[in-house]
Order: structure tokens, then sequence, then C-alpha cells
């Protein structure tokens, strides 16, 4: 059934009920509202480089992508395939269900728990969209015809599917498979007779069985982990589309086929270049150190480059050059001599711009720059479509007009946000200690008063497109400023011109502990600004982070004094988790951080270890921690609890390196906002998270404060 744009955002917005409908503007933003974001283009909670994925059909008429909605109450996403028509005030409507979201970090590709972007692919004529679908413990190829009329299972595999692409001609789908289920289990149940071999496919850390593999990968060379039911270069087969037939591919088509990536458009490496897939193999893009005998770093600055018949272009302008990957999309305007492509723009990467490079005249013309965050783009004729995030906006699908730079939106899942009050926001760029650039997005607290210091809550460890909750969605920054707090969304200083000279990343990182330094010397100096300025209260400052932003925030408890209370998503100490690792994996980690660490030659280990540390911190410390993590953060509460520190953890089955589950996520929103204002507010909620929180936090707060010290901390002023 096809739906006006406009009726579709009416009916969602009756669906929301009464606090949706409220005039523009006039409510506070809740808990419910950022755990109930649907996401247009798969969600990408957890990662920094990735909006999501669309496709654009052969013809240019129609755009296809897959819409996830939550639903607390089933702990689970409803998933939808969708497509709308690209012309203005196209129709949109449903033509496949998306099945179960793919979480499990061995299943189709090694992830962290974030739920994967999935990529759909139109057939020649523009008439048919084939997708990947788990029911159950299967993951299979399926295909819709375009107006959803016909939704059809094709594959029927013993194993699952990894990834697809459809062949030339249109004829054919070529796909990869994992082992089969029956087959994996064979293996290891008569391996586990005996006894599992202890080598590089166990990692102790998170489970007793193996979990998987080192492998070299065909393209670059490079080592990559994949799960025990993956081979480490999976089969190949074709599905014939005329005799509804599938087979094992022939050597001569596995040599035409090559390498199938589950990201088709992703950036690759050969040979010193970064290469784009997608574009035509006569007129390839790519990205080139821009002066390899100067830049001879693990991250040196690029420029763009493409091949013309037998000629190299080289892209002229300034801002054809970029470090860390900037430029990640460039396309081919239709058939002319023009490369489209996306930067992450500003010193510290904080914004989008969208440029046109003319290989007639080699002149670079700007297209847009803007604060909030595009990609996933598409390009037609006179116009890009893409995914666009705002700071007080969730994704949306808008189009960008290729001559004005004018940015429209098409689809806007979650017309309710329009309806939120939200509070001023401001960016802010500086440096840290050594001169590299950062930024943080500083929101303020509704109903925001002049003159008056609030508390500071630090939400690391990047800040681009919609404020939600930090990378890994765990921290609500909209939510807490709501709540009265300062909050600051941090994006980690870049050290790009050290990076670009100093080839050992492990030097460059982790000796004397140089990242986190540089994100610490950041936040010292963010909060001695937002001081001086008058807007917080230095004694009432708070951080959090997950993932870089847990070490961050660790880094911070164990080498400073600075934060009055602390959240993280794991707790991992690094010296005991060196031993939890297998062979392969602690050889990785002597040779980044300076040895092992009885050798701790960087002064990594001697840093960043709470069985090191512990009697350094002092500020009140809540973990929400996955029980795939939980052993790498068993050590580090036990020492934090031996040595009388007030440190609290909660462990949520069935997660990853980032919670997926929505009623996960909703808890730990309440919770954290909970746990902060009640150590940097001393409030309390009537209805807590968890039965007798707020019992154990008083408790801890009264044995806290019951110590002699001249200087007490904050919290014991605000009730003693």
């Amino acid at each position: 059934m096809r739906i006006r744009i406009a009726k579709l955002l009416a009916i969602l917005l009756l669906i929301l009920g009464d606090k949706s409908i409220a005039a523009e503007g006039e409510r506070s933003i809740t808990a419910d509202d950022l755990v109930s974001i649907r996401d247009v283009g798969g969600s990408t909670l957890g990662t920094a480089a990735s909006l999501g994925a669309i496709s654009i059909s052969p013809d240019k008429n129609y755009i296809a992508f897959q819409l996830q909605t939550p639903n607390v109450a089933e702990r689970d996403y409803a998933l939808a395939w969708y497509v709308i028509e690209t012309k203005e005030g196209g129709d949109l409507w449903q033509i496949g269900d998306g099945g179960e979201v793919i979480v499990d970090p061995t299943k189709v590709v090694e992830i962290g728990g974030h739920m994967l972007p999935m990529t759909p692919q139109w057939s020649k004529d523009s008439m048919w969209l084939f997708y990947m679908k788990q029911i159950g413990d299967s993951v299979q190829l399926w295909r819709s015809n375009r107006d959803g009329s016909i939704r059809e299972q094709l594959t029927k595999n013993d194993a699952d599917v990894l990834a697809f692409q459809l062949s030339g001609d249109g004829n054919k789908v070529f796909f990869t498979t994992a082992i089969p289920d029956h087959q994996l289990s064979a293996q290891l149940q008569s391996e586990a007779d005996h006894g599992f071999l202890y080598d590089e496919r166990f990692h102790p850390d998170k489970s007793n069985q193996p979990l998987g593999r080192n492998c070299e990968t065909r393209t670059g060379g490079h080592p990559r982990a994949v799960g025990i039911e993956r081979a480490c270069d999976p089969p190949l087969w074709v599905y014939d589309i005329a005799l509804k037939s599938e087979r094992r591919a022939t050597g001569a088509e596995a040599e035409q086929v090559g390498v199938i990536s589950f990201w088709p458009d992703s950036l690759f490496t050969t040979d010193g270049r970064l290469y784009v897939r997608g574009g035509k193999e006569e007129r390839e893009i790519f990205l080139e150190n821009e002066d390899p005998e100067k830049f001879r770093g693990f991250n040196p600055p690029r420029r763009l480059f493409t091949s013309r018949n037998d000629d190299i272009l080289r892209c002229p302008a300034d801002e054809c050059i970029g470090y860390s990957r900037s430029i990640n999309e460039a396309w081919w305007r239709s058939e002319s001599n023009e490369i489209i492509f996306l930067r992450a723009d500003g010193a510290s990467h904080s914004m989008s711009g969208l440029y046109s490079w003319n290989l007639d005249t080699n002149d670079v013309r700007t297209i847009v720059t803007t604060e909030g965050r595009l990609g996933a783009c598409s390009i037609l004729e006179d116009r890009a479509i893409c995914l666009y995030e705002q700071w007080t906006h969730p994704r949306t699908l808008a189009s960008v007009d290729l001559a004005t730079g004018n940015i429209e939106t098409i689809y806007d899942p979650n017309p309710e946000f329009s309806t939120i009050k939200f509070s001023k926001i401001e960016k802010i760029e500086w440096e840290d200690e050594f001169g590299n650039p950062t930024h943080g997005h500083l929101v303020y607290p509704r109903n925001y008063e002049q003159g008056r210091r609030y508390p500071l809550v630090i939400v690391t460890y990047r800040s681009r497109g919609f404020l939600r909750g930090g990378l890994g969605d765990e921290y609500p920054i909209h939510l807490l400023a709501a709540e009265g707090f300062m909050v600051l969304s941090h994006d980690m200083p870049q050290a790009f011109s050290r990076d670009a000279i100093i080839s050992n990343i492990g030097t460059a990182q982790f000796k004397e502990n140089y990242r986190r330094r540089s994100a610490l010397s950041a936040q010292e100096r963010i909060i001695s600004i937002l001081n001086e300025r008058r807007l917080i209260d230095a004694n009432r400052v708070a951080i959090t982070g997950l993932s870089e932003g847990a070490s961050q925030t660790m880094f911070a408890l164990m080498n400073t004094d600075l934060f009055a209370a602390a959240i993280a998503s794991c707790a991992l100490d690094y010296t005991v988790s060196y031993y939890a690792h297998n062979q392969q994996g602690r050889a990785y980690r002597r040779l980044f951080r300076g040895g092992a660490p009885q050798e701790d030659e960087y002064g990594f280990y001697s840093s960043m270890s709470f069985s090191r540390n512990a009697e350094h911190v002092d500020a009140p410390f809540l973990i929400n921690v996955s029980d795939w993590e939980l052993q790498n953060s068993v050590a580090s509460v036990a020492r934090l609890q031996d040595a009388g520190k007030p440190v609290e953890m909660y462990v949520f089955p069935g997660e990853f390196h980032v919670k997926w589950q929505p009623q996960h996520r909703l808890a730990i929103y309440r919770r954290n906002v909970q746990w902060l204002k009640f150590w940097l507010m001393g409030k309390e909620e009537s209805d807590s998270v968890s039965p007798g929180q707020y019992d154990r936090w008083r408790k801890m707060r009264d044995e806290r404060c019951s110590w002699e010290e001249e200087e007490k901390p904050v919290y014991c002023e605000a009730v003693h």
C-alpha cells in the first residue's frame, strides 16, 4: 500500500499519542523518546564511521531502505523494507519484512553488538529488490518486487548467507556462506569429546569455548577475525534466478567475482591506495598519500585521485586532502566528467562537506558544508540522496541540491521530535595540551538561568550528528540537559600531524599513554574554560563513556581528582585482561602497548589498571556491563570494592560490546540519570530503576563521607 509522506507523518503522530501532538517545542524529551527512535537505513549504534545504508534503483526513480523500529515490551526491533519515489512528494510503501535483527558477533561479520546496516540491491530493470533476512537461526537471500506484492525466499542453503552481489547480466546472484550448522556442531562435538586445543580460536575473556580464528584476507593481506562458524575464505555460491536453483560456483566464476564485501561501497586498501568501491573499474576513485617521503606514519594525509584512460588525475584543492579517511565517500555524477565527494570538514572533523570536482576544468566547488552529518549518499542527475542527522533531530532521508546545496527532507521516520523543546547548543573548538584539535557540543540545561553554575556531565568520545547518547548510545545527552545538567558531548582530540609521521600505532597512541593523556588534557582545559565563563560548578563534574570512552573514564579516575562521579560501560583492567587473551592476542598487545604488563615499556599498564591504582580512585563509579564483557570487568570491581571505594556494577544478559536491546538501553538511560542526580545534585527519584538502589547509594555516600580528610567530596556537603 502506497502512502503519501504527509499522510504517513500524520498517522505516526496519531499512533504516538497525546505527547506527540503537542504544539511544536512545547514538551521536554523523555527516555521513551530516545529508546523509541526509528532508524532509517538501519541502526549504527556504536559505530563512528557509518550512518546506515540506502539503495537507489538503476532508473534513479526509487530509494530502498530498511527501517528499524524498537519495541521495548517485546525486547526486540521490528524490521521492514521500504521503497520511496525520488520525485518530490513521492509515495512511500513497504515491500517486505526485514526478519530478525542480526547482532551475534560471529554472524555475517564480526561486530561488537551493533545492528548491521543491511544494504539491499536492485535488479537491472529496477523491478526487484534483493536483501538478506534472518528467520530463527538462518540467514538467507530474499527478494521483493517493487510494489511489494511478491515477497519470496530465494536461497535455502544449509549455512547462513554472509554477503551477496548480483551478476553483471542480472540473471544470477553470487553469495558466500558460513559453515553449515550441522557440520559445525559435529566438528565441535567431536573435538569437545577429547578436549578443545587452547589456540587462537579462544577468547577466554569472553567464553570458555572457542569463538573464532584469525585469518588473512584475500584483499590487502590484513588479518581479520572470523567466528568458528565461518571459513577464512567462505565458499562462493550461485543462485540462478530463472531456474530458481543454487549451486557452488565454478573456479572460473570465483576468479571473476573475486571478494564479495558485506559493505560493497566501503574503502579498501591495495598498494598503499584507498579505493572507493562501486566506481567503474576504468575510472577508479582512490586516495593516496600526499607525500610518502614526508608522511611515513600509519595515518598520512591522503589526496583524492582518479584515472582516465592511462592518465592519473590529481584533485587540486585543499578540500581534496584529509586525514583518517576524512574523504570516505565519492561518486561519479552520471556519465559526466565530475566527481562528487563527501568530506569530514573542520579542524577536528566536526562538520560534513559535499564537494564537486570537475575533471574538464580541474576546479573544485563547494556544494554544501553543514554542522549536521551526511552519509550513505547516492547521486542523481541534479541532487544527492543521503542520510542526514542534526544535533536535535535523528536521522532522516534527505535530498541535497547539487547546484545550490539546499538540504530538504524526503522522509522523516521520527516526526514527533519536532514537538520537543530542545535547549541551547553551542559548538566549542579548542586544543589539548599537545596542540591537537578537538571539539564538543555544549548542551545547556533546559530553562537555563544566566549566572547560575550547573553540574557538568561529559559524554565521550565522538560527537557528530544527532546528539543521542555518545558512541554506543548509553548517556542520554538531551535527557540529562532536560534534567538540569550542563552536558558536554566531547569528540576526542585528533593527533593528525603526529599520526602522519609515526609509523608504529602503538608508539603513537600508547607510549606514556599519549592517547588518554590527550583526551584528559582536553577535558581539563574545557572544564577550566567553562568554569571561567561561570557556566559550571567545577566541583560537580562527571565523566562517562563506552569503549574508548570507558578507557578515558577509567584513566581519568586513576590519574586525576577532577571528577565527582563517573559511569562506564565496562571496567577493563588492562593488566589482568592481558593474561585472559590467547597467544596471538597477547602478542598484539606486546607489540602495541610496550610489552607485557611486567615490562610496561610505555608506562601503559601502570596508568590504566585498577589493580595498580585503586587507592587513587575516589569518585563514585557506576558500571553497566554486558555479560559478553563481564569477565573483563570483574577484577576492577573486586579491587575497588576491596579498597572500600564507592562502586556498583549491573550486568546485562545477551549483550555484547554495544548493547542493542531496547529494554536494556531504557534501563541504562534511567539509571545513569538517577546516578548522576544522586551524586551531583543530591536528588532521588520516586521510581528508582532497581529495588534498594538508593539504600545502597546512601550507604556508599555515608561511608565515603565518614573518611577523615580535610576536604570532603562535594556530595558530602550536599547532604551533611
